[in-house]
């Protein structure tokens, strides 16, 4: 896999410290992949993971991107192209659709 894009997140408490990275495979499928930076945040990747699976069965009409545990200190995503929710809200905002804004 090919890196694209990296983030550190160092800023957060040590449980909540990840490296996201954005990878492309040979046949050029984008992944998202976050990593535990310590030993403390590999607790934080469980509970994303978990909460995938919590809201992949509470929500079953909600397409979510597949997650997959790589290890306990990594968790993979299909990377979802499109607008980020700070998109959607800011689009909203600058054309005063106060109901988007409600629900965003």
């Amino acid at each position: 896999m090919k890196i694209v894009y990296t983030k550190y997140n160092r800023n957060r408490l040590p449980r909540f410290q990840l490296k996201t990275s954005i990878l492309t495979d040979n046949s050029g499928t984008n992944y998202v992949q976050k990593e535990a930076l310590t030993v403390d945040s590999k607790a934080h990747i469980k509970q994303i993971y978990d909460n995938y699976v919590f809201m992949s069965k509470q929500y079953p009409h909600i397409n979510s991107a597949k997650a997959s545990l790589k290890n306990d200190s990594a968790i993979t995503f299909d990377f979802a192209p499109g607008k980020s929710l700070d998109e959607h809200m800011l689009d909203a905002i600058s054309k005063k659709h106060p109901r988007f804004i409600r629900i965003y």
